[in-house]
């Protein structure tokens, strides 16, 4: 009660004590820690693609909704646009999402608590250690920055999860479609996982039937004339936007954001050796009946990845998805397969390392806002932040999105 009473008072104080009970298992302080980070969102500067989606909310939000078809159908512009018409503001849409993936990621927290019966492997220090690591593993600069990727994101990996954990394929399939919904990129990933799922008793098979559907879906792209234009913007570096000439997120510094997402994603991939390293077996478990299809859908996505490695956008996506899928596919067996501490205060280090890589690589649109007023704001001023047109036109390029560093 009293961390709600702070938190109401002012977030950023709130934080220790929200963990505090967080560490004696209180279920209401995750609940809490997710109505923080939203609170926190509010205040990221709406740069790069988020910039696109600020100009969408405030100025093309309705010429979207009287061409909607099922071909443009997008979950997110359908929240923008009650947002809209409610006259909130974008920031406060962009804390609902952030809002709605920190509670999926929180439900999926609660069900292993219960499934997997950590606790009872574990000590205090090392489940609060364990939810450490699996609060970073939770893709916020993805949510702030991407939106609709971040949000797709985290609903495909609630889907992944009750596909494969829970063996609810009614409910998998419905997030599937709402990721896809969300972000057309996580489409691919739908009959992906249900010929995973219908073949798990036949590795080879689903890896022959895998391949047979890349296969395909190649072959179907470069013959479709749709999904060649559609490729052809999707690949650029510097895409053509509905609202203007607006670039990638990263503007002017495209190279750089290659060698970070490639860092991020190698990481990702390194980290698969560390279930070698701390005796973290691969085979079937009764814990995880699925853990075959799980590992199955990890290294197809590994494949994957190196396949389009020379398409900037399509890779890039790919190893924001496998920097979330891995960790997580690891964090299951951490749960299930007690490891020591000393492996768990790696795993914790490699997590937080990856995080700070990302909060730092964002450093140029957090350094023009006004995060520094989050440091002492009430939680309603927070959920009422808002940049002004003023405010976004003198910081912000509106030719790509990029930030006007020289303002400050």
């Amino acid at each position: 009660m009293f961390s709600l009473f702070l938190l109401l008072l002012c977030p950023f104080l709130s934080l220790p004590f929200i963990f505090h009970n967080i560490y004696y298992n209180n279920k209401s302080a995750f609940i809490l820690l997710a109505f923080f980070m939203a609170a926190y969102s509010f205040y990221f500067v709406p740069s790069g693609d988020q910039f696109r989606y600020w100009l969408y909310f405030y100025h093309y939000i309705e010429d979207y909704m009287s061409d909607i078809s099922l071909t443009n159908f997008s979950l997110p512009y359908i929240l923008m646009w009650l947002i809209h018409s409610m006259h909130g503001s974008y920031e406060l849409f962009r804390g609902i999402v952030v809002l709605i993936s920190y509670l999926l990621f929180i439900h999926i927290y609660f069900d292993m608590q219960e499934r997997f019966e950590f606790q009872k492997k574990y000590n205090p220090q090392e489940c609060f250690l364990i939810f450490l690591i699996y609060f970073l593993i939770i893709p916020y600069f993805s949510l702030v920055t991407g939106l609709r990727f971040g949000f797709g994101l985290c609903i495909c990996i609630y889907s992944i999860y009750q596909l494969f954990v829970c063996q609810n394929t009614k409910w998998a399939s419905v997030c599937g479609i709402l990721s896809s919904l969300s972000h057309p990129f996580f489409a691919f990933f739908i009959p992906f996982l249900l010929i995973i799922k219908a073949l798990y008793k036949s590795t080879i098979l689903c890896m022959l039937f895998s391949c047979i559907y890349l296969i395909f879906m190649l072959i179907f792209m470069t013959r479709s004339s749709f999904c060649q234009s559609l490729l052809e913007v999707y690949i650029s570096s510097d895409s053509m936007w509905k609202t203007g000439d607006i670039g990638d997120v990263l503007g002017r510094n495209a190279m750089l954001g290659v060698y970070i997402q490639t860092l991020f994603t190698f990481l990702a991939i390194i980290a698969l050796f560390f279930t070698a390293f701390a005796n973290l077996p691969w085979q079937t478990d009764e814990s995880i009946p699925h853990l075959k299809q799980i590992r199955a859908f990890t290294v197809l996505t590994v494949f994957l990845y190196f396949v389009f490695f020379s398409y900037f956008t399509i890779q890039g996506r790919l190893g924001v998805f496998l920097s979330v899928l891995i960790p997580m596919f690891i964090i299951m067996l951490i749960l299930v397969h007690k490891i020591k501490t000393f492996y768990l205060l790696l795993f914790f280090g490699y997590m937080f390392l990856l995080f700070s890589f990302r909060f730092m690589s964002f450093r140029t649109p957090r350094s023009v806002g006004y995060e520094y007023k989050f440091l002492y704001s009430t939680f309603f001023q927070d959920v009422t932040m808002h940049y002004d047109e003023d405010f976004i036109y003198k910081n912000i390029n509106i030719e790509d999105g990029s930030v006007f560093i020289t303002n400050k």
